[in-house]
């Protein structure tokens, strides 16, 4: 999928940093020779922005978006951050108002941010 979306994005694997804690050796081989960049410290989501950068999260917990929103918390940090990833807005819906507040404010602040859902396609589409 990833490579899928970097090939419609125009934008080469070399330009690209990947990191899973679940990666196997043979899984970053792969990767390596692919010609991605594959980061060998958990981050746990809190990378700085300083160009425009993609993030694919899928499935990702939600301490790491609130890292990384935390971590890119200014006005120009988040114009240059876009996240392919869990609903903001359905994860506000589905946990308790001070909870979240308490444990992912970031994610509770969000909701002024511009989200804009991505339709996903099926064969039967």
């Amino acid at each position: 999928m990833l490579l899928l979306l970097l090939d419609t994005l125009k934008i080469p694997p070399g330009q690209c940093s990947v990191f899973d804690p679940i990666f196997t050796p043979g899984d970053r081989e792969v990767l390596q020779a692919l010609g991605f960049t594959v980061l060998t410290k958990n981050e746990e989501g809190k990378r700085a922005v300083s160009r425009p950068t993609l993030f694919y999260l899928i499935h990702c917990g939600k301490a790491l978006y609130n890292n990384l929103l935390w971590r890119n918390w200014s006005p120009q940090a988040l114009a240059r951050l876009t996240i392919v990833g869990n609903s903001f807005r359905s994860i506000q819906e589905r946990m308790v108002e001070r909870e979240l507040q308490r444990d992912y404010s970031f994610i509770h602040d969000v909701s002024f941010l511009f989200i804009s859902p991505i339709r996903t396609y099926t064969a039967v589409d």
